[in-house]
């Protein structure tokens, strides 16, 4: 009969797999548009009521109170219908918005779609509160991305409109008020993660596992490993199978590492989570192969064929080996190809969520191929009978067949063959493959040249791809940026000729033929062109409506500008937009913009954009935050250098490197510079040519040593920390099963524990210590240059204030200081409303509002602070925002308050800090594989005496010893000494043992002798005595028969001293005085006489 666990597993797992899918049938039903419906407005019901609470406790504190601190997130006070306190800055509504009676109100706008609330306090005070639905950016990028009140909405992918929509289904309060309407956009819902239904689908899983489980484990114990071994794999594998079939879990909610937007490489590993889950698998196949691959019954048939087909085998099996030791490197490939993971250490820090699982899944590729291996290396070396000219042949043509099928597949896996032969090497000839079958120093040895190995593969593997990276961003760089279309700059542009031709000022100006137009060049200049054509040479034209000229530098007239620009342009997909090819000499982009002032229907004039790409290379790259998605790709690095060449003559150069000293004209000839990149005394060249036949070169410096030694000593500390972990699982499993670990062993471990602990907590503690004075160095930056940029700009506060023109070239100024200093300028009032920006697209397109963080602008206008430095964020970015108070010198009154917005903190920060962890892992590593060749020989010293007293004592008897010698007072001399005592006491014991074997001897032998003349002398007396009294006449043999009885009791009184001598007690041997003893004696006969 089976057993209950074969019966009841697979029904408890059939059951939780059917509850899972009828939970989340049920889960997706429920949410129909009518259900879906009532479940926002409870939700919204609660929310509203929650804002409710928040409001009466504001409404019942005192108006001083609440101008004193922040209102609480999402509040905002007016007084007489102006704003004078709000609880976030993210975005402010209009004032305008809020006239009427209502109360609640719903609110669509750029920034997203929000309920607006509001209750009138004393003295016609207004309170308004601000509830999010969705939030929402004008750009979209990987720092801006719509976010849905969870709170409210259990499903993404609806469409919200007011109640004048004429589709979707109204949210209504208890009251019947209505609000808003939704409805289910037509790309469908997109539900929330279903926690349940997962997690009974993962446990239906886990016991079917758990069933395959046992049933492989009964095969085992009858002894069919093989069967076992390959039932297991197939159902194991068949079931991840069939759940990446069915999309489970990613079709089931958003799970983020499930995600195959983040990661997908194959339909096997859709997403991240399916690839740690796949390589588990194999760990868990590799491992049990691991242990048990000495019992498979076929290894008796391989050890039994012929000489030539053990060769055969063996170069099967290490070819095999090799492709195992390949097998993390395409971790690396697959991750570095596939998604935007940064795998290098010495790049960045943080281990986000993504990043963690990604090596993971790297370490169980690791642990696989190491285990695996090890198994083809065992089976291998034993089959070629311990002869080292085979094994060498047969690892040269395992190398061979393995760079052919590189050959064959265009693939360059130079790294792995060079490194999986030295390990090869090093494994046979140190003999470490047998060191498993007794856990010893051996052991731990081939551990670390085992991590040695497979942490240098790690370390050139990121050097590789990194390196693979840089040559990709620098083809995007020229091709976007240099010979190409330059995709973001042509929207910029036309978006600066639309905000031109739409600007109030410069319309005015065109319009009033007396007012100077030489503003209208510096308004263009400061305001509309972003930090992003810094890149470019700029030149202005002005003209009137008759296409003459205002002012230009050189004469004609706009008609035969535009005429020059058609006949040598090249149309761009935006209108007022033309690109010209480059002249000889020159640079090889150029881009005309025409913008067309026109008031009240009538034109007025042109503004004229002349771009040419300048000799300079910029050091203000234009901001991430305001890339949309679709150029995000065009964003270029501002570490990379080019230069321009004409038929092989260098034209320009731009950047830190030195093209005309350094770099060679025939290295254009090479194709290798054009696809892979030239890498050549530190720096990587890559060309690019173009559609004209110009030719740009793009450098940058290659992949530091210094990182490629970072990421080896990090793989190396986490193969040693898994070592540790190892030997401590070890030590408590030796004890709980009674087992003692010998004396070296335990030194070795007690040795590396009281290095490594110590070593990791200095470690995270000096990081620590470096990041905290990273920031302060960061803040103190800032205070600086905003008390530098506040003497720059304390002369046009004033002129700001008094009029509009003021406004104007306050704003100028702080373009002109923003480049100058690198950095984003803001200028906000006393009363914290924004004056001007260097940066105003953050501000048009509403990713914060006009006024500055509540908090900060409480503790500088009413707490009287003069400098903070205020953590901030925008959608997911963060960064540090430092505000400066600018007062008058002698009163103290606030002027304005200085903004600088240092949206590189973070990742500065983060660069600092992987700079120091690199440099504290190669110490790390360093120091610890010098330690361990120090501890190798401290441990064999200290063990020394101890293996030598050992051996010593193992031929200590009771004969000849010798003492031993030690030339210190140390434990060990203290131990030596005690050794040599115990030789002197066994020598004496050994001369007193001998005297008293001696006497035990004469002992036995006198006891012997009195008994054997004791037995005949009774009845040779008797019988002497009846002749003597049956002789009486016969004096002869009288005399005789006594003589012979005088000789008998003569022989008795003998036997008797024997006896008596062999009854004596032991003697009992001490030291005495015997001059004493002597003296005694002579003084008792002296006084007897």
């Amino acid at each position: 009969m089976p057993s209950k666990k074969y019966v009841v597993l697979p029904l408890l797992s059939l059951l939780l797999l059917l509850g899972g899918v009828g939970w989340h049938q049920y889960f997706k039903t429920q949410f129909q548009e009518t259900q879906l419906n009532r479940s926002v407005s409870r939700n919204l019901e609660g929310e509203i009521q929650e804002m409710d609470r928040q409001a009466s406790r504001i409404s019942k504190t005192a108006f001083r109170e609440l101008m004193s601190k922040p209102l609480p997130d999402a509040f905002y006070l007016l007084d007489s219908g102006q704003l004078c306190a709000w609880g976030s800055n993210k975005f402010v509504p209009d004032p305008a918005l809020l006239e009427g009676t209502f109360e609640i109100k719903y609110l669509k706008n750029h920034r997203g779609d929000y309920l607006i609330k509001k209750w009138v306090l004393d003295s016609g005070r207004l309170l308004v509160g601000l509830l999010p639905l969705l939030e929402q950016y004008k750009i979209t990028n990987k720092y801006l991305q719509p976010s849905w009140n969870r709170l409210i909405f259990p499903v993404d992918g609806l469409l919200i409109s007011d109640m004048s929509s004429p589709t979707g289904n109204p949210v209504c309060g208890q009251d019947g008020v209505c609000y808003f309407k939704i409805k289910v956009s037509d790309s469908g819902v997109v539900y929330s993660t279903d926690y349940a239904a997962i997690s009974l689908l993962t446990l239906g899983v886990l016991v079917f596992v758990l069933w395959v489980a046992f049933f492989a484990f009964k095969l085992h114990q009858e002894g069919k490993i093989e069967i076992a071994f390959l039932i297991g794999l197939v159902f194991i594998f068949g079931i991840r199978i069939l759940t990446i079939r069915l999309g489970f879990p990613m079709q089931w909610g958003s799970l983020s590492l499930f995600d195959p937007q983040a990661f997908a490489s194959s339909s096997v590993n859709v997403s991240l989570g399916d690839f740690v889950i796949n390589s588990f698998l194999v760990l868990c196949a590799c491992f049990y192969l691991f242990r048990y691959y000495n019992r498979f019954s076929f290894l008796k048939k391989l050890f039994s064929t012929t000489r030539v087909a053990k060769l055969v085998i063996v170069v099967l099996l290490l070819t095999m080996a090799v492709f195992s030791f390949l097998y993390p490197y395409l971790f690396f490939e697959i991750i570095s190809h596939n998604s935007s993971i940064q795998l290098d250490i010495a790049q960045q820090v943080n281990f986000e969520r993504n990043r963690f699982w990604a090596f993971v899944a790297i370490l169980f590729g690791t642990l696989s191929s190491f285990l695996f291996c090890h198994v083809l290396l065992r089976l291998a070396i034993e089959l070629t009978d311990k002869s080292h000219f085979r094994f060498l042949l047969s690892v040269g043509i395992a190398l061979l067949l393995f760079y052919g099928y590189c050959m064959l597949e265009e693939h360059d896996y130079t790294i792995t063959i060079v490194v999986s032969f030295f390990y090869f090497l090093l494994v046979y000839l140190l003999k470490l493959y047998r060191s498993f079958s007794k856990i010893s120093f051996t052991t731990f040895l081939y551990l670390l040249v085992t991590i040695t190995a497979y942490s240098t593969q790690s370390g050139l593997c990121v050097r590789k791809f990194s390196t693979e990276s840089t040559t990709a961003a620098h083809a995007r760089f020229g091709n976007s940026s240099l010979v190409g279309q330059d995709i973001l700059g042509e929207y910029l542009l036309s978006e600066a000729i639309r905000k031109i031709e739409a600007d109030p000022f410069i319309i005015s100006r065109f319009a009033n033929p007396l007012l100077p137009k030489i503003v209208v060049r510096q308004r263009v200049q400061q305001v509309y062109l972003s930090s992003y054509f810094d890149r470019y040479a700029t030149d202005i034209f002005l003209f009137n409506s008759l296409g003459e000229g205002i002012g230009n530098a050189t004469a004609g007239t706009l008609s035969a500008s535009l005429e020059a620009i058609q006949s040598g342009s090249v149309k761009t997909e935006y209108g007022g937009v033309f690109k010209l090819a480059g002249t000889s000499g020159s640079s090889a982009r150029r881009y005309i913009g025409v913008a067309k002032v026109v008031k009240q229907n009538s034109l007025v004039g042109f503004v004229v954009l002349d771009l040419s790409l300048k000799n300079i290379l910029p050091q203000n790259v234009y901001p991430e935050l305001l890339v949309d998605n679709r150029f995000s790709q065009f964003v270029s690095a501002r570490d990379f250098s080019y230069a321009f060449f004409d038929n092989g003559q260098l034209v320009n150069s731009f950047g830190s490197f030195n093209y005309r000293k350094f770099f060679r004209k025939e290295w254009l000839n090479s194709s290798e510079v054009y696809s892979e990149g030239l890498l050549l005394d530190g720096f990587i060249h890559n060309a690019i040519e173009g559609d004209a036949g110009e030719v740009a070169v793009v450098s940058s410096a290659s992949y530091p040593f210094r990182g490629t030694l970072a990421n080896i000593a990090f793989h190396f500390l986490i193969g040693l920390l898994l070592i540790l972990c190892w030997m401590l699982a070890y030590a408590i499993l030796s004890y709980w099963n009674g087992i003692k670990l010998n004396y070296s062993t335990k030194i070795q471990l007690y040795v590396y524990l009281a290095f490594i602990l110590p070593l990791i907590v200095v470690s995270a503690v000096t990081l620590r210590l470096v990041s905290n004075s990273d920031e302060r160095k960061i803040e103190k930056e800032l205070q600086d240059r905003a008390q530098q940029l506040s003497v720059g700009i304390t002369p046009f506060l004033q002129l700001s204030a008094d009029s509009l023109e003021g406004k104007r070239l306050l704003e100028l100024r702080l373009s002109e200081l923003s480049k100058s200093f690198d950095i984003d300028v803001n200028v906000y009032s006393p009363q914290g409303i924004l004056e001007a920006s260097s940066q105003s697209e953050i501000f048009n397109n509403q990713l914060l509002s006009n006024f500055m963080n509540p908090a900060a602008w409480y503790r500088l206008a009413n707490d009287e602070e003069n400098y903070l430095v205020n953590p901030e964020e925008i959608g997911l970015l963060r960064f540090s925002n430092s505000y400066l108070a600018m007062r008058e010198p002698t009163t103290g009154h606030l002027l304005a308050i200085l903004n600088l917005p240092f949206f590189k903190s973070a990742d500065q920060i983060d660069k600092n800090e992987a700079s120091v962890l690199s440099n504290i892992l190669i110490v790390f590593v360093g120091v610890f594989i010098l330690f361990s060749l120090l501890s190798y020989y401290a441990v064999k010293w200290l063990t020394f005496p101890l293996a030598f007293i050992t051996k010593t004592l193992r031929v200590t008897t009771l004969g000849v010893n010798h003492q031993l010698e030690w030339k210190a007072d140390d434990e060990i001399g203290l131990m030596v000494n005690e050794y040599n005592q115990m030789v002197r006491n066994l020598e004496s014991s050994r001369v007193q043992l001998a005297r008293t074997q001696k006497e035990s001897a004469w002992r036995e032998m006198a006891q012997q002798v009195a008994h054997e003349i004791k037995n005949p002398l009774t009845p040779m007396k008797l019988a002497l005595q009846q002749m003597q009294v049956t002789v009486q006449g016969d004096n002869d043999r009288k005399k005789t028969i006594l003589m012979l009885l005088e000789q008998v009791e003569i022989l008795n009184q003998i036997a008797t001293s024997f006896s008596t001598f062999a009854k004596m007690p032991m003697p009992l041997l001490e030291r005495r005085d015997l001059a004493a003893i002597v003296d005694n004696v002579v003084g008792l006969y002296t006084s007897y006489s």
